[in-house]
């Protein structure tokens, strides 16, 4: 049977696209491919940009008021060469001179031990020595950016003071490249030739031609040593328990671009 056939229907209308405007009102453009990676690396260029400025800043930064509850004491970075040299009493001012040096990529002033001291010391002891005029504590942190000039020995050393009475009276903490029984270790001299004084140990310290920083800490508990801070030594002698401060070296050469010490003032 043939189905019966249906007239009379009109097709349905289709309804025209409708365009609607919002005015001035657009849809977001959505970035991708190229448009998306010039727009990433022009942030990350920003962001480097801050990073760098903030490390430049940093470094200019003057040194905290208070480490550990210890006052700021002393601060000295060579900036000003004549006033400089004025903080220090030198056992040969000839061998010292204010120069200029790549601090880890800064050209700035040091202070430099540019040759032996004309010194002969009453008792063993280090030749070399810069002590802080008008600087006497007991309790201290010192903190020292600096380097060795001399050339890679075995036992090339700086050195860091503390507790200077006179020229036969302190304690000296001999940071060197290699350790034996004299080297690397921490010594007093109480009227009579050096004596190692160290209870913790280290074989060496890993000296470079960078700078880094040694901080000397003194406390109830004794002194401590610090290479770039790690741990190197220490000792539980109470000995001499206050006195001067003082950077140099046994009979090596090397700079120092900064100095700084917080501190208890002696009584």
């Amino acid at each position: 049977m043939t189905p019966p056939r249906i007239t009379g229907v009109s097709p349905v209308p289709v309804a025209p696209e409708v365009h609607v405007n919002h005015g001035a009102r657009q849809s977001p453009r959505i970035t991708h491919g190229r448009d998306a990676r010039d727009t990433s690396a022009r942030i990350l260029c920003l962001l480097v940009f801050c990073l760098v400025s903030s490390s430049f800043v940093s470094a200019d930064e003057a040194p905290a008021k208070e480490n550990q509850s210890l006052p700021l004491l002393f601060h000295e970075d060579f900036k000003s060469p004549d006033g400089a040299l004025k903080r220090f009493t030198f056992t040969d001012k000839d061998a010292w001179k204010i120069i200029q040096d790549d601090v880890n990529g800064t050209k700035q002033n040091v202070l430099s031990l540019v040759k032996q001291s004309a010194y002969k010391p009453p008792v063993r002891s280090p030749l070399n020595i810069a002590w802080i005029n008008d600087l006497k504590v007991s309790h201290f942190i010192l903190e020292a950016k600096c380097r060795i000039t001399t050339e890679l020995i075995p036992h090339r050393d700086l050195c860091f003071f503390l507790a200077g009475v006179d020229a036969s009276h302190m304690i000296y903490c001999h940071v060197s490249q290699q350790e034996d029984k004299i080297h690397n270790q921490i010594h007093l001299v109480n009227g009579k030739d050096r004596e190692p004084i160290t209870v913790k140990h280290a074989k060496g310290t890993p000296w470079d031609g960078k700078y880094h920083t040694v901080k000397i800490a003194r406390n109830d508990a004794g002194v401590s040593v610090y290479f770039d801070g790690t741990l190197l030594m220490s000792t539980d002698r109470q000995e001499l328990p206050e006195g001067k401060l003082g950077v140099g070296s046994f009979d090596d050469l090397g700079n120092f671009a900064e100095i700084t010490v917080w501190g208890k003032k002696a009584d």
